[in-house]
This record gives C-alpha cells, sequence and structure tokens, in this order.
C-alpha cells in the first residue's frame, strides 16, 4: 500500500472509485451485495483501505477466478520441476518421434483392419462352409 506505483493509482479515488477499480482489476465477478458492503465499511470507519484490499483479496469470487491458473503454474514449476528461468524447450526431436511412432501404429491398426475384413466377410466364411476341402487355403 505504501508503494509509489499503488499510491499513484489509489490514493486520489474515493471510497466507491477505490473499490470498483480493485474489483475491476481482479477480473473476478464480485455480487452487487458484496462490493456495497465493501464500501460501507470504508464509509463508516469500521475499516480501513488495507482491510478492504484483503477482504477483496480473500473473497471466494476472486479465489475461484484464480484457483485454475494458480494450479496449473505450480505444477509446471513444482511437479514438473521447470526452472521459471529457463526459456521454452524448443527440441521438438522427441515429439517428432512420438508422431512417428503413433503413424506406425495407426498405419498397423490400418491393415490389421484390412485383412480382418478381407477374411472375416460373409462371403468368404460362405465359401468356406460350401467348400469344406478349400479350408486352410487362400
Amino acid at each position: 500500500m505504501a508503494r509509489a506505483d499503488f499510491t499513484a493509482i489509489y490514493d486520489g479515488l474515493n471510497d466507491e472509485r477505490y473499490v470498483d477499480t480493485l474489483i475491476g482489476n481482479t477480473g473476478a465477478t464480485f455480487s452487487q451485495t458484496d462490493r456495497d458492503a465493501f464500501v460501507d465499511v470504508l464509509g463508516t470507519g469500521a475499516l480501513t483501505r488495507e482491510d478492504v484490499l484483503r477482504l477483496i483479496v480473500e473473497n471466494d469470487a476472486f479465489f475461484n477466478s484464480e484457483y485454475n491458473a494458480a494450479f496449473v503454474e505450480m505444477q509446471y514449476f513444482g511437479y514438473l520441476r521447470r526452472n521459471p528461468q529457463d526459456p521454452p524447450n524448443t527440441d521438438l526431436s522427441r515429439l517428432q518421434l512420438l508422431a512417428e511412432q503413433a503413424e506406425r501404429i495407426r498405419r498397423r491398426a490400418s491393415a490389421a483392419r484390412k485383412w480382418s475384413r478381407r477374411f472375416s466377410s460373409p462371403a468368404s466364411i460362405a465359401n468356406a462352409s460350401a467348400h469344406p476341402e478349400r479350408r486352410g487355403t487362400i
């Protein structure tokens, strides 16, 4: 609250504009009741601007709007053990290898389906039962 950039933005605002600007900067949707309550406690002097800032940050609406992004970022740096100072990985050779493996699997599956249709069609089953002497030959 004592930083120059913060005071430059918020010190000249009345209580309503202060609350509206803070809420607008959160990106969250606050209820009109919450907004009015923040303005009222500032107007009566029950709470200071610092207290209202803390209430806005601890509000469920703000928490819910930031939770997913914070969780993903936490997983990226923590679980995946990424260093925030490292540049993005531009080596795509592993990705290319995975794409080639997927293509080989797709071709094998396609060939298996072709052979399955060729040898298990109703016509081939009917021919096999009609001509038992040909069973086992192509």
